[in-house]
Parts: structure tokens; C-alpha cells; sequence
């Protein structure tokens, strides 16, 4: 198998030099490296060029790595799709559904009917949101931000790390689940990443 390394380097050269700051690509196939390029600079201002060893955020790109993490875990019927998250984090079991707030802005939680299981951290119906994104939970943190014993007393925060996994408040793990099976935008890949360290 070949590629047109030439033709590649020059797409993401100029790609580099007009669009992005950087870029860093390679392709492979299942016996070899058959391409590998790096265009532009991890530090700007310092004038740093793009290697190999540079560091990357890849923000929501890691939900199909983390997804093919658990996959593979449930091929090697380590889990399956109907494993309940409670069973690595206990704690999950404990929280509730925030279904809006009273008029002096407290917040009106229930009971959940379901265990939140692997199948819903794959396809994002496990209830928890970002607050950057859900309106509810965006008013909780705006609610009690300013007063952190108060946040957590409500949010029943306790930082664990497992394996240097560590589940807290600031990604927004323990908030309350926003809804049951809610299909929004949601944390989950945030959650799978510590299954599969913890596994």
C-alpha cells in the first residue's frame, strides 16, 4: 500500500501556513508507517515547530478512543452494555434528578428509576450534562460558585482517584443527573476514561 507523500505535505503545509497553527498527521497501515508530517508550531510566540514529541488537546476526539477502550473490554466479556456504572463508582448510585429549581432557587431533585449502565455512557443517555451547555446545571454551579462548602455539602462531592483517575467537581461528575435517558450533549466519555483505568 502507498500514499502521495508529497501531495499530503503540501495540503498540510499550506494548511498550516494559512488555516491552523499547527499540524501533526501520520497514516499507517496494519504493517507499517506509511506517512508522517509535521507542520507548524506547538509554540507560536517562540517560534517552537510541530514534532513528533509535541503535546496535543484533542478535546472530543477521545470519545471514539475511549469508546473503543470499553468495546474491547466488552468483547473480552469484562463488561457488557448493561453493566451498571455503580459498580466501579458506588457513589453514582446516590445521585438524584435535578428537575428544576423552587422559587427561592433551590433546586428540586427526585429519585431515579434507572441505573445508569455502560450502554448509556456510549450513546450519551446517561442523565449527566456539562453546565456550559445545560441551563440547569449552568444555574446550579452560577447558584453556588462562590460558596465551595456549600457545593459540595449539595453536590456530595468527594474527590477519588483511581489510578490517577480522578472523578471531581470541576468536570462536573458529581453534579445531579439533569434527566433519565436524556440525549443531549453529556459527559460521559468523561466517565469511561476512569472505568477503563480503573479495569
Amino acid at each position: 500500500m502507498q500514499v502521495d507523500s508529497d501531495k499530503i505535505n503540501n495540503i498540510l503545509r499550506i494548511a498550516a501556513e494559512k488555516r491552523v497553527p499547527s499540524i501533526s498527521a501520520a497514516v499507517f497501515s496494519k504493517q507499517e508507517k506509511l506517512f508522517e508530517g509535521h507542520f507548524g508550531f506547538s509554540n507560536i510566540e517562540n517560534s517552537v515547530p510541530v514534532s513528533k514529541d509535541s503535546l496535543f488537546r484533542i478535546a472530543s476526539m477521545t470519545k471514539a478512543i475511549t469508546s473503543s477502550c470499553i468495546y474491547q473490554l466488552i468483547e473480552k466479556d469484562i463488561l457488557s452494555l448493561n453493566t451498571k456504572l455503580k459498580e466501579f463508582f458506588p457513589e453514582v448510585a446516590e445521585k438524584e434528578i435535578l428537575k428544576g429549581f423552587k422559587e427561592n432557587g433551590d433546586p428540586i431533585l427526585s429519585k431515579p428509576t434507572n441505573d445508569i449502565t455502560i450502554g448509556n455512557l456510549l450513546t450519551h443517555t446517561s442523565g449527566f450534562a456539562y453546565e456550559i451547555w445545560n441551563e440547569k446545571i449552568s444555574y446550579l454551579y452560577s447558584k453556588y460558585k462562590n460558596n465551595l462548602k456549600n457545593i459540595n455539602e449539595f453536590i456530595a462531592n468527594v474527590d477519588i482517584s483511581v489510578n490517577n483517575a480522578k472523578l471531581s467537581i470541576e468536570n462536573g461528575y458529581y453534579c445531579p443527573i439533569i434527566e433519565e435517558n436524556d440525549k443531549s450533549f453529556l459527559i460521559a466519555k468523561d466517565i469511561r476514561h476512569p472505568i477503563v483505568e480503573k479495569i
